[in-house]
Formats: structure tokens, C-alpha cells, sequence
């Protein structure tokens, strides 16, 4: 069998070398692209603690703002929306479990800053607060009488006070009044008490 010339041979080695050579690079390259795409997660810029924490209480406001429940941060639309502005920023978004934690860590700041507000509004109109009450059930089936103190759009939850098994009409009525009570002793004047004339807070 003629296997050619010596120099013909030679181009041949030559030649499958380089086709060696250029395979090798490119499983090279496409295995870096694999590795690279595995480690860009340490390349995200990711909030540090300051930043996170800022971060969460921006959100707990936000929330209380728009009266939005906890599971507004499980939503896909929340999430969208984070996405399109940055990335970072989504994947800040706290679990719905952990709002309860921020909240506490955050509640105290907050209700100063709208029980200051409040003030403010009193005193530059002069007039004197309205005394919003409801009862209503949380998701454990627990009854919670809510008061709000509001004037010109100002308003406030002033708290969430368990009712007790009784909840009727006149158990409601003095709680409201225990509550009216406490509140008249902090320096704050009631001018008016507006139900939705609805329920027990309707009746008391």
C-alpha cells in the first residue's frame, strides 16, 4: 500500500494537530463559559447589611402606605416590578414570614413619626380629632377592636385591642370608652366618634 511521501505525511500529523489544537480550545472555551456562568452570582452586587436593612424599612413603609397585606411580597406583579428596576433589588425582597420581624423592629419609629404628624395637624387647624373604631377578624379568627384617630386626611391607627369573647354592643361600647379615656390623658381631644353603623361598633 502507498502511504504517500514523507512530506506528505508530515502536512498530514500538521494537520490534525491544528484540528486537535483548535478542538481542544474550544471545549476550553465553552467549559469557561460554563464555569463562568456558574460563579456570576458572586459578581451581582448585593445589598450589605446597612443597605438590606434600609431596604426592608422602605418596604414596611410602602406597605403601611398603600394598606397592602404581607403576602403583597409573594405576588408575581411585586416581584415584575422589582425585576425591571434591579435585579439586586429583587432578590432583597423579604419572605412573607419575615415581615412580622421587620415590622417589630421598624413599628416604633413609624408610629412616632404619625403620631407627630397627627400633632402637627392639630395644631396648625385648631380642630379636634375624629375617633374611627371597627371590630373585625384577623386570620386566626380573632376578634380586634381597631381605633384610628384622623383629621383633614391625617389618619392613624391608634391600636389593635382584643375584644375578648364578648364582642357585643355594650362590651364594645366600653372598651371604646376605656380607649377614648386613655387617649383624652395623653392631651388629645376627641370631637367625634364615626362608625360605619355596621356591626358592634354600629350598635355601641
Amino acid at each position: 500500500m502507498n502511504h504517500g511521501s514523507p512530506d506528505a505525511f508530515t502536512r498530514f500529523l500538521k494537520k490534525n494537530a491544528a484540528r486537535s489544537n483548535t478542538v481542544v480550545e474550544e471545549v476550553s472555551s465553552t467549559s469557561s463559559d460554563k464555569h463562568q456562568r456558574l460563579i456570576r452570582k458572586y459578581f451581582d452586587k448585593v445589598f450589605s447589611e446597612d443597605e438590606l436593612e434600609e431596604s426592608e424599612r422602605l418596604l414596611i413603609q410602602f406597605q403601611a402606605d398603600n394598606c397592602l397585606p404581607d403576602r403583597c411580597v409573594e405576588k408575581l406583579s411585586t416581584l415584575r416590578i422589582f425585576i425591571f428596576l434591579n435585579k439586586a433589588c429583587a432578590r432583597a425582597i423579604p419572605k412573607r414570614k419575615q415581615l412580622t420581624r421587620i415590622l417589630d423592629k421598624y413599628s416604633n419609629v413609624e408610629e412616632e413619626g404619625q403620631l407627630l404628624a397627627l400633632s402637627n395637624r392639630l395644631e396648625f387647624s385648631g380642630g379636634r380629632l375624629n375617633f374611627l373604631p371597627d371590630v373585625w377578624q384577623n386570620i386566626a379568627k380573632l376578634h380586634l377592636l381597631e381605633c384610628m384617630l384622623a383629621l383633614f386626611g391625617t389618619i392613624v391607627t391608634y391600636g389593635l385591642f382584643p375584644t375578648g369573647s364578648r364582642h357585643d354592643g355594650i362590651a364594645i361600647a366600653e372598651q371604646m370608652e376605656y380607649v377614648m379615656i386613655e387617649i383624652k390623658s395623653k392631651g388629645w381631644e376627641i370631637g367625634a366618634v364615626v362608625t360605619d353603623n355596621a356591626g358592634q361598633c354600629g350598635r355601641a
